[in-house]
C-alpha cells in the first residue's frame, strides 16, 4: 500500500504532467491562430489594409505608428471584411480557453474587448491609424503582461496547494519519548 507522501508525489507529478500538456495545446492553438490570422491578410481586403495597420509580423514600418489620418472609406469596408474574415480565427482561441487555460481567459477577453473597441473606431473613422496601431501595440503588451502574471498566480497556488495537501509531522517528547503524529 502507497503511503501519503508516495500518493502525494505521485498526485503532484501528474500536475505537473496536467501543465505541461496544457501549455503545449495553448502554444498549438497560438499557432492555429497566427497561421489563420496570416492567411486572412493574405486576401485582397488583408493585403490594402496591411499597408496601414500595424502586423507585428516583422514588415511594419515606424511610419504606421504616426500615420496621422483616418481610415478611407475603402479601407474601413475592407476592415469590415477583414473583421468578418478573422472571426473563425478567434473562436479557435475562445474556444481553448473555455477549456484548458482557465487563468487565460480574463486576459485574453480584456485584450480582444480593446482591440474590438479600436477596431469600431476605426470603421467609423473616427481615430488616426497611427494612433490605433499605437493602442493596438499597447492592448497586445498589456495582454501578454496580464497573461504571464496570470499564469505566475495559477503556478503558485498550485503550489500552495500541492504543500498544503502533503502531510505535516509533529514531534513531542513525553515521558522521556519522542512521540510524533502525522496528519
Amino acid at each position: 500500500m502507497l503511503k501519503k507522501p508516495t500518493i502525494i508525489g505521485i498526485l503532484g507529478l501528474a500536475l505537473a504532467g496536467c501543465q505541461t500538456v496544457a501549455e503545449s495545446q495553448m502554444q498549438k492553438v497560438h499557432e492555429d491562430f497566427a497561421a489563420c490570422k496570416k492567411l486572412t491578410f493574405e486576401t485582397a481586403d488583408g493585403t490594402l489594409l496591411k499597408r496601414r495597420l500595424w502586423v507585428g509580423d516583422g514588415t511594419d514600418s515606424a511610419s504606421k505608428l504616426t500615420d496621422p489620418l483616418p481610415l478611407t472609406q475603402a479601407e474601413r469596408d475592407a476592415l469590415a471584411r477583414y473583421t468578418a474574415s478573422v472571426l473563425p480565427c478567434r473562436q479557435t482561441v475562445a474556444e481553448h480557453d473555455g477549456t484548458d487555460a482557465v487563468w487565460a481567459m480574463p486576459a485574453s477577453q480584456t485584450f480582444w474587448a480593446r482591440t474590438d473597441e479600436i477596431r469600431t473606431k476605426l470603421e467609423a473613422g473616427e481615430i488616426a491609424v497611427g494612433a490605433a496601431n499605437r493602442l493596438q501595440m499597447q492592448a497586445w503588451e498589456d495582454f501578454r503582461i496580464a497573461q504571464a502574471q496570470a499564469k505566475s498566480t495559477a503556478a503558485a497556488e498550485s503550489d500552495a496547494g500541492r504543500q498544503a495537501a502533503a502531510p505535516h509531522t509533529n514531534c513531542a517528547m513525553a515521558n522521556g519519548q519522542v512521540n510524533c503524529t502525522t496528519n
